[in-house]
């Protein structure tokens, strides 16, 4: 078993979002409940926009470096062919020949800035044997002399790091990170380890303001599962990761990055957990006990087929019956997105992983079976995992059975309530738990009483 009380991280922040306030202590299960509409979201989309930036920020940085090269390589042989007429020599030099010299470089994965500019460099060299009026000369080199000089600019490594955190959040907010109704409000941002304050941010108008950070976050990754429905665009999602890889996508892009995230892991293996043995590494994820339940649960074994390039649900039991996974349930879809993720190693002591509202899809049955799941895969591993849920089923199992595995102190639970039309806040109820099942299942006795009412009027 391992002990999960080591580390404990804390989010606080105001003016987020629909959020007014909020403080949540992440130290192992963490469950926002709260009806639709007051912002349980918002905490999970921050949470994944910071935690991704800061464990991506250098494979942003080298996918934004290789936009702006190629684009502008492209940009000045449209440039050229305006001015002159080239030889075909020439076309190709400046056109094909540079595109394809930069691409090479730019995969090479090597520290290649000395080639990157020596590649340019040719062509302003063989620019000056053109022949081009001056005006049209200057324009050219000068758009070569700033490539360049883009090239060679010292890193800032701290900067970096905050324009990737602002592109995160504006990706997975839509662009509107700040308070509702209220975008001149000053937006903070906390989170401690162990006490201690290890990122501060400030936001305004929807922009970082202020970003300091100490030590690395305890987090290596994150992965944010919002709903099954990723499944259906998988067509639109390959397509996009084959633009995304010829380098000419937007630097805001219009799907969100744990959208994207998502995709990648579950037709993938977690490279730190496979690297050591192939055997090894599958013999732990499958044969853990919640891998079991969770199999038992589906009555079945999601997996894919990288041949086919496809996702297929495998029947247990008898005769193996294998099925196309778009012809499965969607409450089957739900699990079998939990349950890849698990086969392929992604769900390690140091992955957060934020779940929004699991039980949408599924039976009140399965919504138990898998509270109970991710109680244990706290408990086995120390995955710390966030949810949220207005599903008085699945709360009420997650308090159950982490009583009944000790979790008492690594189990918390908040309610996100409205306090006016555009906001709210979030409160630890980890003690009041009572008054979250009343409003939750208000609905429920209003219906009683309604049907109990017809009774009465017959």
């Amino acid at each position: 078993m391992i002990f999960i009380g080591v580390m404990m991280v804390k989010l606080t922040f105001t003016n987020i979002g629909m959020v007014e306030k909020a403080e949540i202590e992440l130290n192992g299960l963490v469950c926002i409940a709260g009806e639709n509409d007051t912002g349980k979201s918002t905490v999970g989309k921050l949470l994944f926009s910071i935690v991704y930036a800061l464990n991506h920020f250098e494979e942003m940085f080298e996918q934004d470096r290789t936009h702006y090269l190629l684009n502008q390589a492209e940009l000045f042989y449209l440039k050229l062919r305006r001015l002159i007429r080239l030889s075909e020599e020439d076309r190709l030099f400046f056109g094909v020949e540079f595109q394809h010299e930069l691409s090479h470089w730019l995969n090479s994965g090597e520290n290649v800035t000395e080639k990157l500019t020596a590649t340019i460099e040719k062509r302003l060299l063989k620019l000056e044997h053109l022949h081009l009026d001056e005006e049209g000369k200057n324009l050219l080199a000068d758009m070569l002399t700033e490539t360049i000089d883009f090239l060679n600019v010292a890193r800032d490594e701290e900067k970096i790091k905050q324009e990737a955190v602002e592109m995160v959040m504006r990706s997975e907010f839509q662009k509107s990170i700040s308070r509702l109704n209220n975008e001149n409000a000053e937006s903070l941002v906390s989170i401690t380890e162990n006490h201690q304050e290890i990122l501060r941010l400030a936001l305004k108008n929807n922009r970082l303001t202020e970003f300091k950070l100490g030590d690395p976050l305890y987090y290596k990754d994150v992965i944010y599962i919002e709903s099954p429905f990723v499944f259906y665009f998988i067509d639109l999602l390959q397509r996009f990761m084959a633009r995304r890889l010829m380098q000419r996508t937007n630097r805001e892009e219009s799907i969100p990055y744990h959208l994207k995230d998502l995709f990648e892991k579950l037709k993938s293996k977690n490279p730190q957990m496979f690297s050591m043995s192939e055997h090894i590494a599958k013999d732990a994820s499958e044969n853990s006990l919640y891998h079991s339940q969770l199999e038992s649960l589906m009555g079945g074994k999601m997996y894919y087929k990288e041949m086919e390039d496809e996702f297929v649900f495998q029947r247990s039991g008898g005769q193996e019956e294998k099925f196309a996974l778009m012809n499965t349930a969607t409450g089957m879809k739900a699990l079998g997105i939990f349950q890849l993720l698990l086969q392929s190693g992604w769900l390690t002591k140091r992955t957060l992983l934020i779940i929004d509202e699991p039980e949408v899809h599924l039976h009140p049955s399965w919504q138990i079976g898998y509270a109970r799941i991710l109680v244990e895969l706290v408990k086995s591993e120390g995955v710390h995992i966030l949810v949220n849920s207005h599903s008085p089923y699945f709360i009420e199992a997650l308090k159950v059975y982490s009583d009944q595995k000790g979790l008492e102190e690594d189990m918390k639970f908040y309610h996100a309530q409205k306090i006016s039309t555009s906001s709210s806040v979030i409160r630890d109820v980890t003690n009041q738990l009572e008054e979250v099942f009343q409003l939750l299942t208000e609905p429920f006795h209003q219906l009683e009483e309604e049907t109990l009412q017809d009774d009465e009027d017959r």
